[in-house]
């Protein structure tokens, strides 16, 4: 599949605006206490949006009761019915970009908070002048029970190994390489798009519901090669609780979430021509398909098991799933 033509767009300095996305869906102390976070940028030429995606009729009434004293400062889109049936993070987010009017677009999760209340000034000067298609920035992560799990969300030294710093200081150009080498991907609360670009590219997959921000991302650098990090930590990730199941993510069982990364990896390889893309996408495809003939096999489900084991091996030889598959063949 050939690329869409994709153009950084010109911007000026003196119009700079970033919009700030934050879908929410029955969390409003947590939703409010991030939006406040976002709200107390030093950047002026600052528009945030809040997408209500489904919540109940109580949430409702809370999360009205919360923001009106500050809906003056914010775009709000209700998409709540008496029903209260939400329409998924990736749909409700891309109704949000359809409100951005920013020249770049950035998202906080809402039970997540920013913790540098210039972190958008200190890069807006560096987006109008070396106008970068992605630029992102660090952050922390804290377990449920307030400790610290990680000061920063790369393994800092190494991702600074692989930049080129530029002359302004905490900034660096990398290239996607880094990221088809070593995995991982800057978190949605501190990356930013170029607006026009995140369009072009179609904004979020709606068919996913676990990693969407993972696979938009791989998406947009397949098109693109100018990303700048800001080497700053400018926010603070909460890890969601897995024994309470109050998260999209924590309700899902391990075998969904590897049939959605299954899903991303080959979307990965009908849409793309690149042969970096392409071997990470069979390497960690192989690993999500092994993961479910894992599960299937602890299932004694051994038709699945033997084939996704072959799926796959299809993808990638390993010892590990070529053992799972003569187990399969040997109990069929």
């Amino acid at each position: 599949m050939q690329k869409p033509t994709v153009r950084p767009a010109q911007i000026s300095s003196k119009s700079l605006v970033i919009s700030v996305i934050i879908a929410t869906c029955n969390r409003p102390d947590l939703a409010y206490r991030a939006v406040c976070r976002v709200l107390e940028q030093s950047l002026e030429a600052t528009q945030v949006i809040v997408v209500n995606n489904g919540s109940s009729l109580k949430n409702q009434a809370r999360y009205k009761e919360l923001f009106s004293s500050i809906e003056h400062r914010i775009d709000y889109v209700d998409l709540c019915s008496q029903h209260s049936v939400g329409v998924g993070p990736s749909v409700a987010r891309n109704i949000g970009l359809a409100y951005a009017k920013g020249d770049y677009v950035t998202f906080c999760d809402d039970d997540d908070e920013w913790t540098d209340e210039h972190y958008l000034s200190a890069i807006s000067s560096v987006l109008s002048q070396c106008q970068p298609a992605i630029l992102f920035a660090d952050q922390q992560a804290m377990r449920a029970d307030g400790s610290l799990q990680s000061e920063h969300w790369f393994t800092r030294a190494q991702l600074l190994a692989k930049a080129k710093p530029l002359d302004t200081e905490h900034f660096y150009n990398v290239m996607p390489q880094y990221f088809y080498e070593h995995g991982g991907f800057p978190h949605l609360n501190v990356t930013l798009y170029q607006t026009k670009l995140i369009q072009q590219v179609g904004g979020f997959c709606q068919g996913l519901d676990y990693e969407e921000d993972f696979e938009l991302f791989h998406r947009f650098i397949g098109h693109v090669d100018n990303l700048m990090y800001y080497d700053r930590v400018v926010s603070r990730h909460h890890i969601p609780n897995p024994c309470l199941e109050e998260n999209v993510t924590t309700q899902m069982s391990d075998c969904h979430k590897q049939l959605s990364r299954l899903y991303i990896f080959d979307k990965m390889l009908i849409e793309n021509r690149d042969p970096r893309l392409l071997q990470f996408a069979t390497t960690h495809g192989s690993y999500a398909a092994g993961r479910i003939a894992e599960w299937a096999m602890n299932q004694e489900n051994y038709t699945l098991a033997y084939r996704m084991a072959k799926q796959s091996l299809g993808w990638k030889l390993s010892a590990g799933m070529l053992k799972i598959w003569c187990q399969t063949v040997w109990r069929k």
